[in-house]
């Protein structure tokens, strides 16, 4: 198991579990590879997802580190279960435990692409975007003030990465009521300000464009190889390319239909612009 290479969800969120709990316990890279008895390029690729470890390994980093109770049980499990192509995550998409599993597939990602047909999705809002959607759900506030921080840093790392992000959104999202008319002023001036990083790109999808589908990321990595994130309020779902066994990936097959049909860059920012009630010179 240690040198077999398996890109699974569950394999990019261990090694990104591991790699936190080390650097928790304040322990360099090499400090830990020491005292658990394995080379330091090893016990990286664990941390990166480029090997796998076996439950035994890992049970020798947590131990080492001091790793107990409820954060050392599910660890273990991900670790037993690391050959599963799928992963369900339990819990809000603010929880920190959330985050990291969507920061796993960002930080391994070479192209990130995500959809929402009736709200911003998360990648591009503004706090007081992001503030309305969760205090409407009675989320407290120093979660959505901690979630919002989040976004704004994963955002920042993916700009510094310069990882092409294509951003799609239904038409429908930019007259929702999501806050008051400011907050939705504030978000729709964001897209189209030209303040995204160059290397992103905002397309509106039509209302009358026909079939629609739910949100969701896909992540797509170095080997060609991806994986489509599908959020809900309670649960977040790892679904990879792999689990099709060699069959189209339905999520491919919904990425390529939005690049079809959705307008090009320059007729979205002129489209955003209208339901503001702004005019865009056309380019």
């Amino acid at each position: 198991m240690r040198g077999s290479a398996m890109y699974t969800p569950r394999l990019r969120i261990l090694g990104a579990e591991l790699r936190a709990a080390r650097e928790a316990a304040c322990y360099g890279l090499n400090e830990l590879a020491r005292k658990i008895g394995v080379d330091n390029g090893l016990l990286s690729s664990w941390e990166h997802a480029k090997r796998c470890p076996s439950s035994e390994d890992v049970a020798s980093i947590l131990g080492a580190l001091g790793v107990a109770g409820d954060t050392r049980d599910r660890i273990m499990a991900l670790a037993r279960g690391i050959t599963a192509a799928d992963w369900i995550t339990y819990g809000s998409p603010t929880t920190g435990s959330h985050q990291d599993a969507i920061r796993a597939h960002e930080r391994d990602s070479v192209a990130v692409l995500a959809w929402h047909p009736i709200f911003i999705p998360p990648l591009v809002q503004v706090p007081a975007y992001t503030w309305a959607v969760f205090s409407s759900e009675q989320v407290p506030s120093g979660v959505i003030n901690t979630h919002a921080e989040t976004l704004l840093s994963r955002r920042e790392e993916l700009a510094q990465r310069r990882t092409p992000v294509e951003i799609f959104i239904g038409e429908q999202a930019l007259y929702a009521a999501v806050g008051d008319h400011a907050t939705q002023s504030k978000q729709l001036d964001y897209l189209t300000n030209q303040t995204l990083p160059r290397h992103w790109s905002v397309r509106v999808l039509p209302v009358n464009s026909g079939w629609v589908f739910d949100g969701f990321t896909r992540y797509t990595m170095a080997d060609a190889t991806a994986v489509t994130y599908c959020a809900h309020r309670t649960v977040g779902v790892f679904l990879s390319d792999q689990s099709n066994q060699g069959q189209p990936a339905p999520y491919q097959h919904a990425a390529d239909w939005l690049r079809a049909k959705a307008l090009e860059p320059s007729q979205s920012v002129r489209c955003i612009a209208s339901a503001t009630g702004r005019a865009v010179p056309a380019s």
